[in-house]
């Protein structure tokens, strides 16, 4: 490169430094899919933890629901009872067409709540080991557990089962989100039906026996349905296979997003991705255990 020419100063106080970087030809190196380096993938990333990684929820939004609400200062102009919400960056989705979802760990949690008459709000998560929560559910004398408990004199606590899955957007096998599915009373039901169907595939290997695949090893739709009981109207979801059957969903160990959720669900089991209960959204509905199936 030819020396750059610059004026003799006048005196050597008036020199200023050259701050000027100029553009060299950079040395060809081996790039990864998007054109960058092969050795800066992940680079920034390789401590990451649960700290960093908290994986936002998808919600259907109900009638009671601040961004539905006209007038409300949370309200999205596109936003109607019956969509899908990511609950952290706001991305509205059509119900009706649903969004594709590999489901790949289960968490079950009871959630407390700040009633909604009194502003609502997250107070506080528990597993269900917890001893305050094995004394809320001995003092409710419930056999079963689903719908609202009373918890600190007054605040609602609510059995949750948090589904983390990839969401795959349509006509794109080669891209996805992580994200949390949270069902919780009246959604209880879809999420049993879900599971019973997931657990009930049965593959056939070489040795001509036949056993469950991995809970990521299909790809399911999942959409909203209209439901209503006596005053109650709500939104419900409806998960069901992504095609006519199973076999025509199914993800081949290998394939690039089979291997995708296994490394989600690695980071779920090791503590390095968990929900970000931060952005849950509590429910709008006033429905009760009564309606949960």
């Amino acid at each position: 490169m030819a020396k750059e020419k610059t004026a003799p100063p006048a005196a050597v106080e008036e020199q200023q430094p050259n701050t000027l970087v100029k553009h060299q030809t950079a040395v060809p190196v081996e790039r990864e899919a998007g054109g960058y380096a092969v050795d800066d993938v992940g680079t920034g990333f390789e401590d990451f933890t649960q700290d960093d990684l908290a994986v936002p929820f998808i919600s259907i939004l109900q009638k009671g629901n601040p961004q539905v609400e006209e007038g409300n200062p949370a309200q999205i102009a596109a936003a109607k009872a019956s969509m899908l919400m990511n609950t952290v960056t706001q991305t509205l989705y059509d119900g009706k067409v649903g969004i594709r979802l590999i489901p790949v760990h289960r968490h079950r949690t009871f959630i407390e709540w700040i009633p909604k008459d009194d502003g609502g709000g997250l107070v506080a998560v528990y597993e269900p080991e917890d001893p305050i929560v094995r004394q809320v559910i001995a003092k409710s004398g419930r056999k079963q557990v689903f719908g609202k408990m009373t918890i600190n004199d007054n605040n609602d606590l609510v059995e949750t089962f948090n589904v983390f899955c990839l969401l795959v957007p349509d006509g794109k096998d080669d891209e996805f989100e992580r994200v949390v599915l949270s069902m919780a009373s009246s959604q209880i039901g879809p999420y049993k039906k879900w599971m019973t169907q997931a657990q009930s595939i049965q593959t056939v290997g070489q040795s001509g026996r036949k056993s469950t695949p991995p809970m990521f090893s299909h790809v399911y739709r999942a959409r909203t349905e209209f439901f209503k009981k006596g005053e109650n109207s709500w939104y419900k979801w409806n998960v069901k296979f992504d095609g006519p059957d199973a076999a025509s969903c199914r993800l081949k160990e290998g394939d690039y997003l089979y291997e995708e959720a296994k490394k989600f669900r690695a980071m779920i089991m090791s503590g390095n991705a968990t929900a970000d209960f931060a952005s849950a959204q509590q429910d709008a509905t006033d429905v009760d255990a009564e309606y949960a199936v």
